[in-house]
């Protein structure tokens, strides 16, 4: 998958030899997102590092999730 960024929100991804536009559009909490292609939108939620160890420290141990994407992102430097 290789990902591009185009314009202020706007980002090209090719992926398996097909071409995508998407938009990015931040959402009111930080680490949400929303994500626009042609035909449809999907609320993101990044769960990085951080976020899995506050989540594990979450005392009710209840999390509910929808859907989940997972992709590991190395870093690039």
């Amino acid at each position: 998958m290789d990902l591009v960024k185009v314009g202020r929100r706007d980002y090209s991804v090719l992926y398996k030899g097909k071409s995508y536009n998407i938009e990015v559009v931040e959402g009111r909490e930080p680490k949400h997102y929303m994500v626009n292609t042609f035909y449809f939108g999907y609320d993101i939620e990044v769960i990085d590092a951080e976020t899995r160890y506050m989540q594990s420290r979450d005392q009710s141990g209840q999390h509910t999730t929808g859907s989940e994407v997972r992709s590991p992102c190395p870093a690039k430097w």
